[in-house]
């Protein structure tokens, strides 16, 4: 259902647009901080396997989910246009799936994670354009859109600098393995912290 075309001054005063700031701004962070550290969580995982070659995979694999959520809002968007809370819960499930299989052992898990995370990824991305035009009209969608997609970099500062880096960092500090970290513990905490976000 596409609502009527709102101006961006009436719809900051609503709680639908920052709702849809929050679910953008923790999708994409959260995943962001997945995907920007894939190499780091694996290494705290998997320290004592950690291949290079497998890395690679995990980098391409990323790439193929975010790719495969980006084609999935584009041939679905139609069809879930009016069931639009599917485009917006189906990125949090995932990354909420994403945080959980990090931390079942094997490790082997993390193939599925990455592609969970990374596909959620993709479809947050494409689910701000075909949302904002649903949510707050097409005649103003580019203002609302450019709002909206500001969730990402405030996600990137919060949740990637000053939560992931700064509790990896510490904490390859407290093990004296500064600038790389071989600890479960290096990522624990910011994911017990992502799931209470997601």
């Amino acid at each position: 259902m596409v609502a009527e075309s709102a101006e961006l001054k009436d719809s900051i005063k609503t709680v639908n647009l920052w709702l849809f700031f929050w679910v953008i701004f923790v999708c994409i962070g959260v995943t962001s901080a997945i995907i920007f550290n894939a190499t780091q969580i694996y290494q705290s995982l998997e320290w004592a396997n950690f291949d290079p070659r497998t890395n690679t995979i995990y980098v391409c694999i990323i790439g193929i989910g975010s790719c495969l959520g980006r084609i999935i809002v584009g041939i679905g968007a139609e069809k879930v246009r009016r069931a639009s809370s599917i485009l917006i819960l189906a990125p949090v499930l995932l990354a909420v799936v994403l945080c959980a299989i990090l931390f079942v052992p094997p490790y082997y898990s993390l193939l599925f994670s990455f592609l969970a995370g990374a596909t959620a990824f993709g479809i947050s991305w494409s689910a701000i354009a075909v949302l904002s035009g649903d949510l707050f009209g097409h005649e103003n969608l580019g203002i609302h859109y450019n709002f909206v997609s500001c969730a990402p970099l405030f996600s990137a500062v919060f949740i990637n600098i000053l939560l992931f880096s700064k509790v990896y960092d510490q904490t390859a500090h407290q093990q004296g393995t500064y600038p790389n970290c071989y600890v479960r513990d290096c990522v624990q905490t910011t994911f017990y912290v992502l799931l209470g976000l997601d």
